[in-house]
């Protein structure tokens, strides 16, 4: 008889989980067709994870590449683009708390005695990863360096990052004001390097990657995963190649499905590996207002999205030549989302979409 109870309770409360997860598919559905101009013609395949409480969902649709009618799923694996920056400061967390790195000491102690530069002295770790640094975007001559066509920075080298860092003449009257970059995670790959005198991708395995088995999240593919990875297609709709970096790694480099992404979420939603969670939250508190709009401000690594009368959104986005990629969440209801494709045409704000789909139109309960 007890067995019997068991059975029927186990029954009902999967029939229920299958049940919600088909309505949110189906509502997902609506804002994919009402809101968005999302194409299988220019996104060829797309996957779409949920957090609600302590339940997830992820739901694929399109295909993996043109080539087949396999259906992306949370195995598939895609590229990050600038979504690697959460990672990067992650990392940093946890090397400011073992004592090797401070937030607010001079950025240049932690290079290599080569690149330093006198007129950067005043800036810190916190500024290059608020992007309150003053440097731009990217260094000067970056264009010169490329050879292939959506692979740009396959043949930007360290040194050549040196030679810009060094010689680059800072203007002091930028500093503190926020401007989005690739070369302040850049800079930092090197001080990560330099630092802990390994490689940036062996940091990042031993101090994030390992301990919260993301074992499908990389900057190298093994060959094993190379199956797995979603084929990329440019704007034009032609098939690209996947980003090699010899530098800009830690800004743009890392590989990574919705499985492994999902349970980053749950980390950074207090729901599993606490230690490690206190670690993100300090990763999600305000640094800076940014030129974005009024409504966004940044953090370490993350950005925070203001909602009038809600709770705040803790997100980021990335996109390469052949993948776009979301990560966002509501820590107060413990909600989160991931959006994964294989193209760089925009999403339409599908992850922000989602998010205020299950926090029930940004309606708080009483």
């Amino acid at each position: 008889m007890r067995l019997a109870l068991i059975l029927i309770f186990i029954t009902l409360h999967f029939t229920g989980f299958t049940q919600l997860g088909q309505n949110l598919k189906e509502e997902i559905q609506k804002i994919i067709y009402h809101d968005t101009d999302i194409s299988f013609d220019r996104t060829p395949g797309y996957v779409i994870g949920v957090i609600i409480g302590d339940s997830s969902y992820v739901f694929g649709y399109g295909s993996v590449s043109k080539d087949t009618v396999q259906q992306p799923d949370e195995n598939t694996i895609f590229e990050l683009g600038s979504l690697t920056k959460v990672f990067t400061a992650a990392v940093i967390q946890r090397l400011v708390e073992q004592g090797k790195m401070q937030y607010d000491s001079s950025f240049n102690q932690y290079l290599p005695a080569a690149w330093s530069h006198p007129s950067t002295n005043q800036l810190s770790l916190l500024h290059l990863l608020s992007h309150t640094s003053g440097l731009p975007k990217m260094p000067l001559e970056f264009g010169t360096k490329e050879k292939e066509s959506h692979n740009p920075y396959a043949y930007y080298t360290k040194a050549d990052l040196q030679d810009f860092y060094h010689n680059y003449f800072f203007q002091a009257k930028e500093k503190n004001i926020y401007h989005y970059g690739h070369l302040n995670y850049a800079l930092l790959e090197v001080a990560i390097e330099h630092v802990c005198q390994k490689s940036f991708a062996t940091v990042l395995a031993e101090e994030l990657l390992e301990p919260l088995q993301l074992k499908n999240t990389g900057l190298q593919l093994r060959p094993e995963q190379q199956a797995q990875l979603a084929k990329g297609y440019a704007v034009t709709g032609k098939a690209t190649k996947p980003w090699q970096f010899q530098s800009f790694a830690a800004a743009q480099g890392l590989k990574s499905n919705a499985h492994d992404l999902l349970q980053f979420l749950r980390v950074n939603l207090n729901q599993a590996a606490p230690d490690f969670s206190k670690s993100l939250a300090q990763t999600h508190q305000f640094v800076a207002k940014t030129n974005i709009t009024k409504h966004v401000t940044v953090a370490k690594g993350w950005h925070i999205l203001k909602t009038r009368k809600y709770y705040d959104t803790i997100a980021h986005s990335g996109t390469t030549s052949g993948h776009r990629a979301f990560l966002g969440f509501i820590q107060e209801t413990k909600t989160g989302v991931v959006v994964l494709s294989n193209s760089p045409h925009t999403m339409n704000g599908l992850g922000h979409l989602i998010i205020r789909l299950i926090n029930q139109n940004w309606k708080k309960k009483k």
